[in-house]
């Protein structure tokens, strides 16, 4: 553990960082309407209403299914700092892809640029909103591209998967693609 740790502290302050700058959104008021909306429309899509007939709004669905899972507001920024922390992990390792070669240090900076932005309530980083539920599988087809690219045997596979990954992006917010 102790090895483990001393390997990878910097992702491990990361994870940190984003967990105690998300503390106060378990705790903040209900301010912001989109997330209202995406809790009411996934509360009728888990009672089995239709969604787009007799429930409207005008976003793709995964964020509604998202907010149908969960049973509560607290629930739902818990999977937001869930998946916060996932797309810390990714922004990481591709930072480390994008600046192994020029200048590594500069992974460190913009990794701690990217988790301050993503979580300053300014940024509405605190709410859950798609535009960063977007980012996590965006980010995972990143670096699955990346790698890809460096691979000396093209496997069209991961072409596949990445595309996927968009796919799933694209059901968050239409701005994606």
């Amino acid at each position: 553990l102790h090895k483990y740790c001393n390997k990878h502290e910097w992702i491990i302050f990361l994870v940190i960082l984003v967990l105690v700058l998300r503390l106060p959104s378990f705790t903040m008021p209900h301010y912001y309407g989109d997330e209202e909306i995406y809790f009411v429309m996934g509360r009728a899509w888990a009672n089995n209403v239709p969604m787009y007939k007799a429930v409207f709004d005008h976003k793709p669905p995964l964020i509604y299914i998202m907010a149908g899972i969960a049973p509560t507001m607290l629930a739902f920024r818990g999977l937001l700092a869930a998946v916060m922390v996932v797309h810390t992990v990714l922004f990481w390792k591709l930072a480390q892809l994008f600046w192994e070669k020029t200048r590594p240090n500069l992974a460190y900076l913009s990794s701690f640029i990217f988790v301050i932005l993503t979580t300053l309530p300014t940024f509405e980083g605190l709410t859950v909103n798609a535009e960063l539920l977007m980012m996590m599988p965006v980010t995972a087809a990143a670096v699955i591209l990346w790698k890809t690219r460096a691979d000396t045997v093209v496997r069209p596979y991961k072409f596949l998967f990445a595309g996927l990954l968009g796919g799933i992006a694209w059901l968050f917010k239409i701005p994606v693609a």
